[in-house]
């Protein structure tokens, strides 16, 4: 255990904002693998009788293997002191148990009205904070309550789509004549447990087919492919949880919060690539380019209104997985009117005053198998980041008017086709035709040159993102939300339920899984994470290296 007075300032343990000396202490944390005992919300344990003001310089760390056993206590003040005294409880006898899989929200059995009376209840007496982490886990609090009242949790183990009350009986008769013939091995009874496997082969086959059809003519397949490759692995009973991943350490294999450390680690070199020469031409550049801003454009600054955030909703999936803090999509798509003015009221706060939660700019990182490659090998995986979708929400409204300001001003090369609206990579195919087709009538040759962008969203240099960003006019509000938002981020990445240690990605950003399988993207699913690895075509004047 290390503790101490810090005197260092960070969101981490309660201030609003984090100073040079509170980047030092976390990078510190991260170099030596200590985990902070400490909470933001935790009672402050110093009174400055100068400022007036109450404030928590007083930290407490302790390694992976021994945080679990502590318990960290703020008491009352002793002797007159301006320090609370701390006390750290240790039970040397506590063995932590197993990680277990949560079971998933029901959302078929859901009372949805209920829900959304409950959310203007328990969010009535939110109000306006500095301390926006403190608001921020008040409203999560209060939607994960109101959840837990009115949504059902678990679903059955095996689940086959085609099962009906019909199909268990018979199968409960193969069941029993089975048993029967084993103990009795007559000629009769042989006759009967054919007879019943007979009904019951001949039901399930018929239940399956209709089952397949049923659901085949309801999926939008433009839409909805996901689903159907859910509904085939079912079919065919296979497994579709995630594997067990076991890489190679030492001469030996690993698994569990081990392997999830050694591709966390991995992670984090890939994103430090820049160099000091490089840092320092775009910092000089960036006060250039600061000096000759005008006024920001309105939408940069001016509150967000209902109707924007009903869009940015609209927009969401249910189905999308969770971030660190649990809530899901469908929990705000579902929200009451007053809770959607709770939220509301909570974004402007934090849009007017650029401090944004820290849980916003934490991810889960889940690895997944980049197929052809080594199983065995932190490299045959690719990270996806689960973020918060209250923070996700947000997102989607500022870059609803990030989007809107780039393509009035054409500020996108006319080239790109990725991740816009009212354009598509078939416009593309259809270009690259017609010119092969004009270099035939003219006997030309035509060159093509497809190039990949390894990791792309992971070596994203967030400095180069900002100065394309102020070069392309981005100020205000906007620039300086943008900017917290990808600052100090951190991650943790999660194998087989078992968590690696917290990690600070100083470069890179959040990138997002395919449109299939557990974890996936929306169609045209452009937040700031994904805008952000097209940042080279923002600027033609500012030559991406």
């Amino acid at each position: 255990m290390v503790l101490g007075d810090f005197n260092s300032r960070s969101t981490c343990w309660g201030y609003d904002d984090t100073d040079t000396r509170g980047d030092e202490v976390e990078d510190w944390q991260i170099d030596n693998n200590m985990i902070l005992l400490n909470m933001p919300e935790d009672t402050p344990t110093f009174y400055s009788r100068r400022w007036m003001t109450t404030s928590t310089p007083d930290l407490a760390f302790a390694t992976d293997d021994l945080s679990p056993k502590l318990t960290r206590t703020v008491l009352d003040p002793l002797g007159g002191s301006d320090h609370r005294p701390v006390k750290l409880s240790i039970n040397l006898h506590f063995n932590p148990s197993e990680s277990k899989t949560v079971p998933r929200w029901n959302y078929k059995k859901a009372n949805w009205e209920k829900y959304m009376g409950l959310t203007d209840k328990y969010t009535k007496s939110l109000k306006e904070d500095s301390n926006i982490d403190r608001v921020n886990g008040k409203l999560n609090k209060a939607l994960l309550k109101a959840a837990a009242e009115t949504i059902p949790r678990g679903a059955r183990k095996n689940y086959k789509p085609y099962w009906t009350e019909e199909l268990q009986a018979l199968e409960d008769e193969v069941t029993s004549t089975r048993q029967l013939a084993e103990e009795s091995p007559d000629e009769q009874n042989n006759i009967s447990l054919k007879a019943a496997t007979a009904r019951y082969r001949r039901k399930y086959r018929q239940a399956a087919r209709n089952s397949w059809i049923k659901r085949t003519e309801e999926l939008n397949l433009d839409r909805d492919g996901h689903k159907l490759w859910k509904f085939t692995k079912a079919l065919n009973n296979e497994d579709i949880r995630s594997p067990v991943i076991g890489l190679e350490h030492e001469q030996k294999l690993v698994s569990g919060k081990q392997a999830a450390d050694i591709l966390v680690d991995n992670y984090e070199q890939v994103s430090n690539i820049v160099t000091k020469q490089r840092k320092a031409e775009v910092l000089s550049q960036m006060q250039t380019t600061t000096q000759k801003e005008g006024p920001p454009e309105r939408g940069m600054n001016q509150p967000f209104l209902l109707e924007e955030l009903e869009n940015a909703l609209k927009a969401l999936t249910d189905t999308k997985a969770p971030g660190p803090d649990k809530v899901t999509p469908a929990m705000l798509t579902h929200l009451g009117d007053k809770a959607k003015c709770k939220l509301l009221n909570i974004f402007n706060n934090i849009w007017k005053s650029g401090k944004i939660p820290q849980i916003w700019k934490k991810a889960s990182m889940v690895p997944i198998y980049k197929k052809g490659k080594d199983k065995k090998q932190a490299s045959g995986y690719r990270p996806i980041s689960l973020t918060s979708s209250v923070g996700k929400l947000m997102e989607r409204m500022i870059n609803a008017r990030l989007t809107w300001y780039l393509e009035r001003n054409q500020l996108i090369c006319q080239e790109l086709a990725g991740f816009r609206p009212y354009y598509s990579t078939e416009d593309h195919v259809t270009y690259i035709a017609q010119n092969i087709e004009d270099g035939f009538q003219e006997k030309k040759h035509t060159l093509a040159v497809w190039v990949d962008l390894e990791k792309a969203f992971d070596k994203v240099w967030k400095d180069g993102l900002r100065l394309k960003l102020k070069q392309c006019g981005i100020q205000g509000n906007m620039y300086r939300w943008i900017s917290g938002y990808l600052t100090n981020r951190k991650a943790r990445l999660q194998v087989n339920e078992k968590l690696s240690k917290e990690k600070t990605l100083k470069e890179g950003v959040k990138s997002y899984a395919p449109k299939k399988g557990r974890y996936r993207a929306q169609k045209g699913d452009i937040e700031l994470g994904i805008l952000a690895s097209i940042a080279p075509w923002l600027s033609w004047n500012y030559s991406p290296k």
